[in-house]
């Protein structure tokens, strides 16, 4: 039998999060209902509202959203699917911020398409790091 294996989720007082007036909802875009359910974990217990969806429901979202959002695109997307979500969410939300989660085969991204790329060797601090840099407000918003 295989020991079992830990993941330390941070507590909400040591959050990353540190402006209230930044996006408080984080959408999510995949295949894997797993993954998907496990990253949500980890990026609520960092103060985030976490809303997770297929690429055919993320669709009516971007009709539907309003306000500034962080969309966090996960690795088991087709780089085809990536990019149509990605230009219509730019087009709908223009100061909405967009996370590409690479994978190990990943055929790289469009130049400007995401605001940030994550390779898959990074661990779950610097996508808390990240998110939290995308979520501030543009004033207040630091290079990652």
């Amino acid at each position: 039998m295989l020991p079992r294996r830990v993941i330390p989720f941070i507590n909400r007082s040591n959050s990353h999060r540190k402006d209230p007036e930044g996006p408080q909802t984080i959408l999510q875009i995949g295949r894997d209902h797993e993954l998907l359910r496990l990253r949500a974990k980890i990026i609520s217990c960092a103060g985030y509202t976490v809303q997770s969806m297929t690429p055919d429901q993320a669709t009516p979202e971007i009709r539907e959203t309003r306000g500034p959002r962080v969309w966090v695109f996960c690795h088991t997307l087709d780089f085809y699917e990536l990019a149509l979500l990605a230009v219509a969410i730019r087009n709908a939300h223009p100061a909405d911020k967009l996370l590409r989660l690479a994978s190990l085969n990943d055929i790289g991204q469009a130049p400007g398409l995401f605001d940030e790329l994550l390779e898959p060797i990074m661990g779950v601090d610097e996508l808390l790091r990240v998110v939290a840099a995308l979520a501030q407000p543009p004033t207040v918003r630091k290079t990652v």
